[in-house]
């Protein structure tokens, strides 16, 4: 069964990944993730490809009452997420007072993961696509780019309600999606500081205490002993594989790693393509960014090659000549910006930032969404 590569980058660690992997997030489809310390892979099969889209159809253009569900239930985890409240220690507390409070905190960063996966897979563009595709249809049908329509709604005058309500529908979702991508950052940098706490009180380097999971944090502070054997083997890799007897993801090393690993890192060849979100050409050298919640400088005529923009990325991005993502559809993080700072943008190539490296120079074409290599960095 073929497998397509979605998504790869750092500052997801696998106590948030499995999470995000609950029965009604993204555990819903079939995938199987690569985790290397805090970074990870997304990889989905033909099948999960093929159910993404028919989910994505039923619950947004189908269903009106479920649609309607999907922005109350973005809506209301923004608001959960603007509340979110780290826990504070009094002066002069002792490692075993500061493990209870953090046992007493893990519950609710479970709780709070859970519902990220589940209110986030609905702003992946495999779901978004039946959207874009109505929204395509009907700018063609008016004579106009779809590009044009997301830029200035007012161009949609001649569009059904279906297909004014997919456009609302979409734009609603791009901007949730942005602003909970923004907020996570706290409860993630929260999860750091279990980490750290976690090394620091025991000893251990921090590349492996951030391979623990929920159970073995919460067993750690109630004053078992850190399981160092199998936290060392998941530092040389981890896979998550559907699906447990819990609903969740299995967490697999070893050979079983290994299998899945030559199995979804191919070798991949042909040309770099994607949807373009903003016209235009640019050459520049690359520079890479992985970081899901972190930031990079990104030198001035640079072309930014990532998986997916971040909120953190904004005060750098407009030094960027150009951006290219793996992911990410028509009202993605990188769709919007590229639109408000008139940066040529493509989306969606799913294999920039495996085929190029930092310090390659390229030329994007964001007119026919082809990126190419003109010459390799050494």
């Amino acid at each position: 069964m073929p497998f397509h590569f979605q998504w790869r980058g750092t500052d997801s660690p696998l106590f948030f990944v499995y999470f995000c992997l609950s029965p009604e997030g993204y555990g819903r489809f079939d995938y199987r993730l690569l985790q290397w310390a805090d970074y990870t892979e997304m990889h989905f099969s033909e099948e999960g490809l093929r159910a993404m889209h028919d989910f994505g159809r039923k619950q947004l253009i189908e269903d009106d009452t479920e649609r309607r569900t999907v922005l109350e239930d973005l809506s209301a985890y923004e608001i959960s997420l603007r509340s979110f409240i780290e826990p504070r220690f009094p002066n002069g507390a002792d490692a075993a007072h500061m493990k209870k409070i953090w046992k007493d905190f893990l519950p609710s960063l479970k709780e709070l993961f859970i519902r990220f996966g589940v209110v986030y897979v609905y702003s992946e563009q495999p779901l978004l696509a039946p959207l874009e595709d109505v929204i395509a249809a009907a700018a063609s049908r008016e004579g106009m780019q779809m590009e044009e329509v997301f830029k200035n709604h007012a161009l949609a005058t001649g569009f059904t309600q279906k297909e004014k309500t997919a456009l609302e529908t979409i734009t609603i979702i791009g901007k949730k999606k942005w602003e909970i991508h923004e907020l996570i950052e706290k409860p993630l940098r929260a999860l750091t500081k279990i980490f750290y706490f976690i090394a620091e009180d025991s000893g251990s380097p921090y590349e492996m205490v951030q391979t623990m999971t929920y159970d073995d944090i919460l067993a750690y502070m109630e004053g078992k002993p850190l399981p160092a054997s199998v936290l060392k083997e998941r530092t040389k890799g981890v896979v998550l594989l559907p699906r447990a007897a819990d609903g969740f993801f299995k967490i697999e090393t070893g050979t079983t790693f290994a299998h899945w690993e030559k199995v979804l890192k191919r070798p991949l060849q042909g040309d770099i393509r994607g949807t373009v979100v903003f016209r235009g050409k640019a050459r520049g050298t690359v520079k890479m960014h992985l970081g899901w919640i972190g930031i990079s400088e990104i030198p001035p005529g640079s072309v930014l090659v990532t998986s997916m923009t971040n909120p953190q990325m904004m005060p750098y991005l407009k030094n960027a000549a150009a951006i290219v993502t793996d992911e990410g559809g028509l009202m993605s993080h990188a769709a919007v910006v590229a639109r408000e700072m008139k940066i040529p943008c493509i989306v969606g190539t799913r294999v920039a930032t495996q085929v190029l490296k930092d310090g390659d120079l390229v030329e994007v074409d964001a007119e026919r969404g082809v990126v190419r290599i003109l010459e390799k960095a050494h």
